[in-house]
């Protein structure tokens, strides 16, 4: 018996293809990747969207204000 889908990642890139009766989706990466993507499938209709997440803000630490009192 084969999966109808199959959902895997590591290579960090969006991939949606078929072999067989199986469909193959890869959703992206939020982590060391130019653009981070989730996928978003719908069982009901089969319809597969991959969304675009904004990559997170930087984490910067103020600096001190050297003249402070």
């Amino acid at each position: 018996m084969e999966p109808e889908y199959l959902c895997f990642g590591h290579s960090h890139v969006a991939d949606d293809s078929r072999d067989g009766t199986t469909r193959y989706i890869n959703p992206g990466a939020l982590h060391r990747a130019a653009n981070f993507t989730v996928a978003c499938l719908d069982l009901a209709t089969d319809e597969l969207e991959f969304l675009e997440i904004p990559a997170p803000r930087s984490r910067v630490s103020p600096q001190k204000n050297k003249h402070a009192r």
